[in-house]
C-alpha cells in the first residue's frame, strides 16, 4: 500500500494505462462518431448531472462534519468540506485510493482531533460507503441476470469483485468494532513487517497501537451521540444523487434506459475500485461501455457518456481540491493532551 502512495513511476504508469484504455475505447468506436455525439450533448442535462454530483459531494462532506464533531469538537462545516474534498482528490490520484491513508494525518494537522479519532472518521465513512456499494452491486447483478444478456464469464467476474469488496468490508468491520480482532491484526502485520523493507508499515502499526484508545473512544462517541441513522441517510442520499448524476450525463448524449445506466455504473465503479488504476480511469469507462454494448445500445453513446462521467467525477474533485488547497482550513494548535 505504501509503495502505491510513494512510488511515483508506478502511479504514473498505472495512470497511463488508464488513459490508454480510454483511448482504446474511443478508437474502437471511432473518434468521429464519439466526438460528434459529444458535440450534440444537451447542456441542461450536463448541468443537471454536475449539480447532482456536487450535491452528493456536499452531503458526504456533511457526513464528515458530523463525524468530526465527535472526534474534533468545534469543527466547522467548511473545514469538513475542505478536508473531505482533499481526501477525495488524494484517493482519485493514487492507485487503489491508497492516498486516503494520508487523510487522518491531514485531519490531525488541521483540527483538534487525535490521529486515532481521525482514523475513526475515515474508517466509518468507508465502511458505510462500501456497504451501500455492496447492496447496489447485488441489485445490479440481479438486474443484469434477469435480462438474460449477462454472459457467465461476466457474471463470475462480477461475483469475484463482490467477494473482494465483501472481504474488505468484513476486515474494516472487524478492525473497527472489535478491539481484540484489531489487536491480533496489528500484531500480525507488525511481526511480518519487522526486519523487512516495510519500515513505514511497522511504524504505522506502532502508531496505531498508541492511538487505539482514542480510535475506539471516537467510535463509542458516535454511538452515544446517536449519529449513525443520520450517517446512513446521508450515505444513501449521496449514492442516489451520484447515480442520478451519471444517468443525466449519459442521457445528455443519447437515450439509454435508466436501469441499464444505473446498474452499469455501479458494476463499472466497483471494477474501477478494485483495479489499481487511479480513480479507475479507463477501467470504469471500459466496463460501462461493455455492459451497455451487451444490452444492444450504441457504443458511441455509452463511450461519450462514460467520458463525460470521467470528466465530472475526476475533474470537479481535482478543481475543488486545488481551490481548497489555497484556502485550506487553518492549522489548529494541538495541546499536549491531544497528541
Amino acid at each position: 500500500m505504501t509503495a502505491l502512495i510513494r512510488y511515483r513511476p508506478l502511479r504514473l504508469a498505472l495512470f497511463l494505462v488508464g488513459l490508454a484504455l480510454l483511448f482504446g475505447i474511443v478508437n474502437h468506436y471511432g473518434f468521429e462518431p464519439v466526438f460528434a455525439t459529444l458535440m450534440r450533448a444537451q447542456g441542461w442535462w450536463i448541468l443537471g448531472g454536475l449539480g447532482c454530483y456536487s450535491l452528493a459531494l456536499l452531503l458526504r462532506s456533511w457526513k464528515w462534519h458530523h463525524l468530526l464533531l465527535v472526534s474534533a469538537p468545534g469543527s466547522r462545516r467548511r473545514d469538513a468540506l475542505a478536508l473531505f474534498v482533499l481526501n477525495q482528490a488524494l484517493g482519485n490520484l493514487t492507485p487503489g485510493r491508497a492516498g486516503e491513508m494520508i487523510a487522518p494525518f491531514m485531519i490531525r494537522q488541521r483540527t483538534r482531533s487525535t490521529v486515532g479519532g481521525a482514523f475513526a472518521v475515515l474508517l466509518v465513512d468507508r465502511f458505510l460507503e462500501l456497504n451501500f456499494l455492496l447492496l447496489l452491486m447485488v441489485l445490479a447483478i440481479v438486474y443484469f441476470l434477469s435480462t438474460g444478456a449477462f454472459p457467465d464469464v461476466v457474471a463470475r467476474g462480477s461475483f469475484m469483485v463482490l467477494l473482494l469488496l465483501s472481504l474488505l468490508v468484513a476486515m474494516i468491520g472487524a478492525f473497527s468494532f472489535s478491539e481484540r480482532t484489531a489487536g491480533v491484526l496489528l500484531r500480525g502485520v507488525k511481526s511480518l513487517s519487522r526486519g523487512t523493507a516495510s519500515g513505514m508499515v511497522h511504524s504505522m502499526c506502532l502508531k496505531a497501537e498508541r492511538e487505539g484508545e482514542s480510535f475506539y473512544q471516537a467510535l463509542k462517541g458516535y454511538k452515544t451521540a446517536g449519529v449513525f441513522p443520520l450517517l446512513v441517510s446521508l450515505t444513501a442520499m449521496a449514492w442516489l444523487l451520484e447515480l442520478l448524476s451519471f444517468i443525466m450525463l449519459v442521457n445528455s448524449v443519447g437515450q439509454i434506459p435508466f436501469m441499464i445506466i444505473a446498474a452499469g455504473q455501479v458494476l463499472s465503479f466497483a471494477a474501477g475500485l478494485v483495479s489499481l488504476v487511479p480513480n479507475g480511469i479507463g477501467v470504469t469507462a471500459l466496463s460501462f461501455v461493455f455492459l451497455v454494448d451487451l444490452m444492444g445500445y450504441p457504443g458511441a453513446v455509452a463511450t461519450s457518456g462514460a467520458l463525460l462521467g470521467t470528466i465530472v467525477n475526476f475533474g470537479l474533485v481535482i478543481l475543488l481540491a486545488a481551490i481548497f488547497s489555497f484556502a485550506a482550513p487553518r492549522v489548529v494548535p494541538v495541546s499536549e493532551e491531544n497528541r
